[in-house]
């Protein structure tokens, strides 16, 4: 029944020229994963990055209807994080429902860096 879901990181960093944040996900209609959904109107799901531990949120990608690949396989996606660097940071997703049934996974995330 919940329209929206919202998952936040610790405070990651600093973050190093060149780093970049990985992630997976995928809409399937039913929890077993097995036929991927088409999103609708309202459907999306926003990665936002805070510089100031969570009192403000900036947008950096959004996946909706218009650039989200129908699969019942996870996709992967990548946010460069050029912008942050030296900063502390917290990431958010934020999933929205807009229409429709479904199920929405998001698995691997991870900050890419070179050393």
């Amino acid at each position: 029944g919940d329209q929206s879901y919202t998952a936040t990181s610790p405070i990651l960093g600093p973050i190093n020229p060149g780093d970049s944040l990985t992630y997976d996900y995928r809409y399937t209609n039913w929890s077993a994963g097995t036929v991927g959904t088409m999103l609708s109107e309202g459907d999306s799901l926003e990665v936002q990055i805070s510089t100031d531990c969570g009192e403000t949120y900036t947008t950096v990608q959004t996946v909706d209807m218009n650039n989200h690949i129908t699969s019942n396989v996870m996709t992967n996606r990548l946010v460069d994080l050029d912008a942050y660097a030296g900063e502390f940071i917290n990431i958010r997703f934020q999933a929205t429902w807009g229409a429709g049934d479904y199920w929405i996974d998001i698995d691997n995330i991870n900050i890419i860096g070179c050393f």
